[in-house]
């Protein structure tokens, strides 16, 4: 039985450091396969904060989810400005197996990163927004080092 891209994901999330609290969520009816990753970082100051949802919190820890999404644009479509990075499915034939190394690859840098910025935003009085990053260039690089453009095929049903 060939894996499927949740099973490649899931064998390759369980190789990373039990530091991340990730998760993959997989919407069957939109063809979309999502890797959250989850921070609460402390809010010692108290700051209120505003979300993507104008929804305002002053709480002791935040929570902060982002993440990727791979999805199949032919059967539904995703809010890019909602994850940190889209990629393409095609079909049942899935995606390249390098396209999944580099994300689990780059993943622990993107999610060191954010936790880095976030407590940097966190403590800086004058910041006023906080965005987190995907750096393009530097998952170009680190796709270019995968070769194994073998396809690993969409979950069935």
């Amino acid at each position: 039985m060939k894996t499927d891209i949740l099973e490649y994901l899931d064998a390759g999330l369980d190789k990373l450091d039990d530091q991340y609290e990730i998760a993959i969520e997989w919407d069957k009816k939109n063809w979309v396969i999502e890797i959250l990753f989850r921070l609460f970082i402390e809010n010692k100051a108290q700051h209120t904060l505003i979300d993507q949802k104008s929804v305002e919190s002053d709480f002791e820890v935040i929570e902060f989810i982002d993440g990727i999404a791979l999805y199949n644009p032919a059967k539904g479509q995703v809010a890019e400005d909602d994850f940190l990075a889209t990629f393409e499915i095609d079909g049942k034939k899935g995606v390249e197996k390098r396209l999944l190394d580099a994300i689990l690859a780059y993943l622990p840098e993107v999610i060191e990163d954010t936790e880095d910025s976030l407590i940097d935003f966190m403590n800086d009085e004058e910041a006023e927004d906080f965005v987190s990053t995907f750096d393009e260039t530097r998952f170009d690089d680190i796709l270019s080092e995968f070769t194994d453009s073998t396809m690993i095929p969409y979950p069935k049903f």
